[in-house]
């Protein structure tokens, strides 16, 4: 179930996050690369790859600190819940 919640997320984010860069007019190579790193995957970051090579650089970059960090989030956030 959580792969497909995944796929959704990627595909979502590579049709609509270019026109959703536009409209916020978010022009640079760092903030199109962390925002689709972030929301929409690896699907998303090979959609970069039309947009330049940096900004899917800096996309699978984010999208591997982010996992990181949520993992390390998860692991001693969950020791203060339960």
């Amino acid at each position: 179930m959580t792969s497909s919640f995944v796929v959704v997320a990627g595909i979502t984010g590579a049709i609509i996050g270019p026109t959703v860069l536009k409209f916020f007019r978010i022009t640079s190579t760092i903030g199109k690369g962390v925002g689709m790193g972030c929301s929409s995957h690896i699907i998303g970051v090979s959609r970069l790859v039309k947009e330049g090579e940096k900004e899917a650089t800096i996309g699978s970059v984010t999208m591997i600190v982010t996992g990181i960090l949520i993992s390390i989030i998860i692991r001693y956030g969950t020791k203060f819940i339960f």
